[in-house]
């Protein structure tokens, strides 16, 4: 059974207004309280939140790592902050873009007060990349070969139901037979997985550990 925000913890979300209850716009992580994405940005929205200046610190393509600092302020202060990406906290495949969604939430919580109550993603939260994930991050093919192992998204995705998701999952990997392949079928997944409860990750690790150890 999923544990419940403690009312206190919700209560300084009071002043800021939300289409949904308080208790819908966070998720657990290991108990650390984690704000869904869309609410940190209406908090921005609602806080007055100005973004000044974002800039690429460090950038790796090939290795997909990237750091993002951002400048923000309100009309009472002003922060700098960053955010990082790599295959070390992410199973996303466009570091920069998880790289500055890190840096602007972890800024919008600074400046509304609720950075250190709640946090951007869970990755913030646990403050370091778990066995797990690191299982699942998305590891550079070292093979120059091509692999002709293709997946993607059935048209009704969204409207499937966990288990349903879960279940076309692992039927793509099934299809790989070897390391290279997996790591194919596995990328159009990558924000599908960052969306993902702790106890649902577990079961594509899972999933994921049992393919490779058919395959060696």
């Amino acid at each position: 059974m999923a544990k419940k925000p403690d009312q206190q913890l919700l209560e300084l979300l009071d002043k800021y207004k939300f289409n949904v209850d308080k208790k819908d716009t966070v998720w657990d992580c290991q108990g650390t309280w984690v704000l869904k994405y869309k609410y940190v940005e209406e908090i921005g929205r609602q806080a007055k939140v100005y973004i000044d200046k974002l800039d690429i610190i460090e950038i790796n393509t090939e290795k997909r790592i990237a750091v993002v600092k951002c400048e923000a302020q309100t009309d009472k202060k002003k922060v700098i902050t960053y955010g990082e990406s790599s295959p070390h906290n992410t199973f996303n495949k466009y570091p920069v873009a998880m790289a500055e969604k890190r840096a602007v939430g972890r800024a919008i919580l600074k400046l509304a007060g609720l950075h250190g109550d709640f946090y951007e993603d869970k990755f913030s939260a646990e403050e370091e990349a778990t066995a797990e994930e690191e299982e699942v991050s998305t590891k550079k093919n070292k093979s120059d070969s091509k692999s002709s192992y293709t997946s993607s998204l059935p048209a009704n995705w969204k409207s499937m139901s966990l288990a349903e998701q879960v279940q076309h999952f692992s039927a793509e990997i099934d299809k790989a037979s070897d390391d290279a392949g997996v790591e194919e079928q596995k990328k159009p997944f990558s924000e599908w997985y960052d969306d993902l409860d702790r106890e649902a990750k577990k079961e594509i690790v899972q999933i994921l550990k049992e393919k490779k150890k058919g395959i060696k």
